[in-house]
């Protein structure tokens, strides 16, 4: 009996464990699920070293021969339902995130990448981002080998994607979505080399894109940022002072460039005028909107205070999509809409009339705030130039190792690689293992000395020696106790 309980509370634990890890899609409700069914299947097999009297009802005789098989088969019909249900709730939400593809423009759309990318990486086979609006699927990046940001999937890292939320860049359920909404500040600091724009039915706002146009085949068009950084560059130590808990993601990009360069310049001004707002066939009670209509807006107004490009970010949540138009041509189209939304609105003539339509198609949307902010190239410019003149050139080894070298010109600078921070990296200085830190709550830094240094970065998870173990110490177990079910089976 008490190897069943001892079952039960490894059981609990490890499922604490996994609760604990911060896996979206695994939740409390699930895993206390899963962790009832043991108890039930326990019980169950504890039952069979109860002593059952002999009787001449048949039911009973049956019950005690069969006893084993009718618990086993109890528990695969529970079980079964249980992972249905779990599978099922879960694809639901990765089904609201994704836009289906025919399965014939799919294998079209593959084709014409995979040549896109290919052609691509001969162009230019360094290290960097890229960045993309495809009519495609979640994880394009991963489908066509590349490196992106946008990325779908159950086992993230939940600071990775606060972080990437933070930056003005779309998330929902299970995916981060990085597109042409973002920022230049943004593409710039992430290390977004390049821009790939495919023709979209289903987009109809011609994106004006600042970048060069350096490729074009099928109407497919590849522009080469600006502004592009490598994936590690040196910054000033006030980065471990930025306040990342700001919600207003203009301010908080403000204040990482300024804390990154020491530059104190904003590069995105707030609008100080007269913003409007409007409501059509809704009602607001504080900041919820509902309505039983068909054709539900919320109208904002405002008239452009200079020619700089005008974002809008928006500080809304819904249970469905989401529609938004600019000037009354579609712009944002999505299937579900679960956190914030950065609109690129482009560049106005002073004094033009801008108006942005909400149309939510649920019948309930909550939004707290609307940001309208001009952003300043010329001063992008002076932070870039700083952080370029910087820079290292990172080498892709394998897909765990990086390397790299870099000339610090004084003591106790910091160089920050725009990778995600996790315990399994190793880094070496000259061949000498360092310490990393944490910066921006995401990213990696390290401190550097005066002089010129090769920099090499080695990724192993860190659970990886810790499973291994586990699924080695299994296989034992498992072979010894068939061993020892057969040395039973011949004695008998």
């Amino acid at each position: 009996m008490w190897k069943l309980a001892l079952i039960v509370l490894v059981y609990a634990a490890v499922s604490i464990v996994i609760v604990k890890s911060g896996m979206p899609l695994i939740n409390r409700e699930n895993v206390e699920t899963d962790i009832i069914l043991v108890m039930i299947f326990c019980t169950l097999l504890a039952l069979t070293k109860i002593d059952i009297k002999e009787s001449s009802k048949k039911i009973i005789k049956f019950l005690q021969k069969n006893y084993l098989n009718i618990v086993t088969f109890i528990m695969f019909c529970l079980s079964s339902v249980n992972l249905m249900h779990n599978a099922t709730k879960n694809m639901t939400i990765i089904r609201e995130d994704a836009s289906p593809v025919a399965q014939d423009v799919y294998a079209i759309i593959v084709n014409v990448y995979e040549r896109l990318i290919s052609s691509l990486k001969e162009y230019d086979n360094g290290l960097y981002r890229i960045g993309s609006k495809f009519q495609s699927v979640a994880n394009d990046a991963l489908n066509y080998g590349y490196n992106g940001i946008s990325y779908s999937g159950s086992t993230y890292s939940k600071k990775l994607h606060l972080f990437l939320e933070k930056l003005g860049i779309r998330k929902s359920h299970v995916q981060v979505i990085c597109n042409l909404e973002n920022t230049k500040l943004v593409d710039m600091l992430l290390g977004v080399k390049y821009l790939i724009v495919a023709p979209n039915q289903k987009i109809s706002k011609n994106y004006e894109i600042a970048y060069e146009e350096i490729y074009i085949e099928n109407k497919i068009k590849i522009h080469e940022n600006p502004y592009n950084l490598s994936l590690g560059y040196i910054v000033d130590k006030n980065i471990f002072n930025t306040t990342m808990d700001n919600t207003n993601t203009f301010e908080l990009q403000n204040e990482m460039i300024k804390n990154m360069t020491n530059i104190q310049e904003d590069i995105y001004i707030k609008h100080k005028g007269k913003i409007e707002e409007r409501i059509e066939e809704i009602q607001k009670n504080g900041r919820k909107y509902t309505t039983n209509e068909e054709n539900p807006k919320i109208i904002y107004e405002f008239e452009a205070e200079n020619s700089n490009d005008i974002y809008a970010y928006l500080l809304a949540s819904s249970n469905k999509g989401i529609n938004i138009n600019i000037n009354g041509q579609e712009s944002i189209k999505r299937q579900s809409f679960t956190g914030n939304e950065m609109i690129s609105i482009g560049k106005k003539e002073i004094g033009e009339k801008v108006t942005i339509e909400i149309i939510p198609e649920d019948n309930e949307i909550d939004i707290s705030q609307i940001y309208i902010y001009y952003e300043n190239e010329q001063i992008l410019k002076k932070h870039y130039d700083k952080l370029q003149s910087r820079q290292m050139q990172i080498k892709k080894i394998d897909n765990r190792r990086y390397k790299g070298s870099i000339n610090i010109e004084k003591d106790n600078e910091y160089i920050m690689f725009t990778i995600p921070y996790e315990k399994g990296w190793i880094i070496k200085v000259d061949g000498e293992k360092v310490e990393y830190k944490e910066v921006l709550e995401a990213l990696i830094a390290v401190e550097l000395n005066k002089g010129e240094h090769e920099i090499v970065l080695e990724y192993m998870p860190s659970g990886i020696y810790v499973g291994m173990i586990s699924t080695i110490s299994g296989i034992i177990i498992l072979g010894i106790i068939i061993c020892k079910n057969k040395r039973s089976i011949k004695l008998t």
